[in-house]
């Protein structure tokens, strides 16, 4: 149906101020209703049953196809059907087009759209034309197609198109070389891999090596993330195939995975690998197989995470880990060197002036939890800090501020408003004027 005709009704009726929801004055209640579905057609149902009528069925699915849920099946014709189908061809499921309205056009126009139809398309009503299209262009539902009329020829041709193929191939024509090539084009083809031809060629096709279809608008790094998501997935169902080199491949694409590699391949090794490439590995690691050098390559990853050592490694029940954690400054030392803000989380007692002149020099604003009794913190370090940012002067004495400021008394800019009193613009105004501060 055109969509002049289905709007006929609507013009009939005169419509006009079509934006109000409400009833106007004058206006019948069939006019009213033709009205108001033309812009909501969801809202069929409230529809009073004896106003319902095919052209305003019409209407409500020109407007929203999902209507064609709220019918009931007295409701509901043949040219409904179609229309709907034809407008979405998933419709073709639904039960009431299952049981009372399936016929091949109906089929013909759904796969017409999607040839993903075929799912909802009887057997009896499909047709070759239907299969060789299933083959070249939505491999996916290969399934679909009846194994009377396959070929490896067929097979192969359909895995070429979609690895995902592989699950409707007839076990007589699954080989090595089909599941490598499914595998390729599509990584969840290893679901369909029987389980005694999976190889470690196909484990690093799946999750390791860049994918050969990329869709618009994704990139490989967002594509093997997605992939490796559901590599836990895939050792749920088998194992077999899985070896040192691939796990050591995963892991460096994927630290996180630590914990869903087969248990003869968790060890030392594996653990600092993990951690090198994302350090938030650490939380996947069985507590007791944490050791000294794990601490170090965690923190040289990453060394804001010598908060985690402080409050989770440090308290566990492992005297000798414990002890080499408190008595032995490396960690600290590679936790600020890597990334000076860390020396928050370094003892008191234990930020000595080589510790804390690594973070100065890693990162100025670690000033901030600078001892203010340690006597390293110059003038020169405090503008560094202030200019790398400006809440640093919060932490400062008022010693430290005025010697910033009459050291450049442009270094108001850099103070944050609430930080600007009126002390602090006395000292900007004595300077700016070369009055003698103190």
């Amino acid at each position: 149906m055109e969509n002049i005709e289905i709007n006929q009704i609507a013009d009939d009726a005169q419509i006009f101020e079509e934006n109000n929801d409400e009833q106007l004055p004058g206006e019948d209640v069939a006019t009213y209703w033709a009205r108001f579905i033309r812009h909501h057609g969801n809202d069929l149902r409230q529809v009073p049953h004896h106003l319902l009528t095919t052209e305003l069925i019409m209407v409500a699915l020109n407007d929203d196809v999902l209507a064609f849920y709220d019918l009931d099946v007295p409701d509901i014709t043949y040219d409904i059907c179609k229309y709907a189908i034809s407008r979405r061809w998933d419709i073709l499921g639904s039960t009431l087009v299952i049981n009372h309205f399936i016929t091949r056009e109906l089929c013909e126009i759904a796969f017409a759209q999607d040839e993903s139809a075929i799912v909802y398309i009887p057997e009896e009503m499909q047709t070759p034309e239907m299969y060789e299209l299933i083959v070249r262009k939505k491999s996916k539902q290969f399934h679909h197609v009846p194994d009377s009329i396959k070929t490896p020829e067929m097979c192969m041709s359909a895995v070429d198109n979609d690895g995902r193929a592989l699950r409707g191939v007839p076990s007589q024509f699954i080989n090595a070389e089909l599941c490598v090539k499914a595998v390729t084009t599509h990584y969840k083809a290893i679901f369909y891999v029987p389980i005694e031809l999976l190889t470690e060629e196909i484990w690093m096709i799946a999750f390791c090596y860049p994918p050969t279809h990329i869709k618009i608008g994704k990139t490989i790094e967002t594509k093997i993330k997605y992939r490796l998501k559901r590599f836990d997935w895939a050792t749920q169902r088998s194992q077999i195939g899985i070896t040192l080199k691939f796990c050591e491949a995963l892991l460096d694409l994927d630290g996180m995975q630590i914990n869903c590699i087969p248990d003869q391949f968790q060890n030392h090794d594996t653990y600092i690998r993990a951690i090198r490439q994302n350090a938030l590995a650490i939380t996947k690691i069985p507590v007791e197989q944490l050791t000294f050098d794990i601490c170090e390559a965690l923190v040289m990853k990453d060394g804001s995470m010598l908060k985690y050592i402080v409050e989770k490694v440090i308290p566990l029940k492992n005297p000798v880990l414990t002890k080499q954690l408190k008595n032995s400054p490396e960690v600290e030392e590679l936790a600020v060197r890597q990334n000076g803000l860390a020396l928050q989380y370094v003892k008191t007692k234990s930020k000595t002036k080589k510790i804390c002149d690594i973070a100065l020099a890693q990162n100025p604003c670690a000033i901030k939890f600078v001892p203010a009794t340690s006597g390293i913190i110059t003038v020169a370090r405090g503008i560094a800090a202030l200019r790398a940012d400006g809440n640093s002067v919060k932490f400062m004495t008022d010693k430290m501020k005025c010697n910033i400021l009459i050291n450049d008394w442009n270094n108001i800019q850099y103070f944050p408003p609430e930080c600007q009193t009126i002390d602090v613009l006395i000292v900007v105004v004595k300077c700016a004027l070369n009055v003698a501060v103190f």
